[in-house]
Formats: structure tokens, sequence, C-alpha cells
């Protein structure tokens, strides 16, 4: 009976979303370091859009395609652009995109190589055929480092893809 439930509601997302949508993501700003007389490494920039459930982190979550670009303008701050599109949210019975961007960095007291999130999912990212542009989105490296429960972790270079 619960597999016929799940099935049901599997279908019933795919029914809703079956239209061809292209909802594209841009986003700019600043990564930087708020650490003082640390030299922050940003390594890596990724746009995620999360499909999984809660508990399982990035279990089932998209990894959007982007063209993405960053560089080092002062010795704590890069700037980053990112350019991606999803073309529907899977699974998803609100249609709507939970949008969040990964940043590998060193900014951190143990100088190590930290995976952060930083989720996007208090903006109205809905599933339609449109262009979402935050020109502005800055995000403190260090920030993400204070609060581990934050869905990062150390010295992952594999990303797990």
């Amino acid at each position: 009976m619960k597999f016929a439930l799940l099935i049901l509601l599997i279908s019933a997302s795919l029914f809703l979303q079956s239209e061809a949508v292209l909802t594209k993501f841009v986003f700019r700003g600043r990564i930087w370091c708020t650490i003082p007389d640390r030299n922050n490494t940003v390594k890596a920039v990724e746009l995620w859009e999360r499909d999984g459930p809660f508990f399982f982190e990035r279990l089932g979550d998209d990894h959007l395609k982007a063209n993405i670009t960053f560089y080092q303008e002062t010795w704590d701050d890069y700037v980053y652009s990112i350019e991606g599109e999803d073309d529907g949210d899977g699974f998803d019975l609100f249609g709507k995109y939970e949008i969040y961007i990964r940043i590998l960095s060193d900014c951190n007291p143990a100088k190590k190589d930290y995976w952060s999130n930083w989720y996007l999912e208090a903006r109205n990212f809905e599933v339609k055929d449109t262009t979402y542009t935050l020109p502005n989105l800055n995000l403190a490296a260090e920030s993400a480092w204070n609060d581990l429960k934050r869905s990062s972790s150390f010295g992952r270079m594999d990303n797990q893809h």
C-alpha cells in the first residue's frame, strides 16, 4: 500500500511538471574572509538544487549546470559570477526551487579546506520560464565556519557528485 502511494505521488509530481520549463539563475557578488590577517583561498564554487529529504545531506540533490567564474580581487576578497539553469524541480509538489551555493574555502581558524552551503530557500524561486537575478549576493566564508550545523565538511575535494 505504501509503495502504491509513493508511485501515485511521483506520478502526480511528474504530471504537474510535465510542461517544459527552463528557469535561469544569475548570481553575482563577493566571497570574503572575516578572520583578521587570514588569506582566504576559494578553491571551488558550485550551484545546487535541493530535492532530497532534509535529514540526508545532498541525497537526491541536483548539481546544476552552470557557468561559474571567480577571481581573487584582494587578499581576502573574491568576486564571483554564477549563471545556471534548471529544467524543472524534480519531485516537488510545491513548484519551488530550493537553491544553494557550495563554496570550498580555507577561511577558518584551522586553515583547512572546508565546504560551506549557502541556502537561498528564503527566496521565492518558482518553477517557471524566467531568469532570477541576485546582483549583490555577498557571502562571508568564515561565518559559515561558526555554525557547524550548516551542512559542511572538512577537506573533501571529491565533491561526492
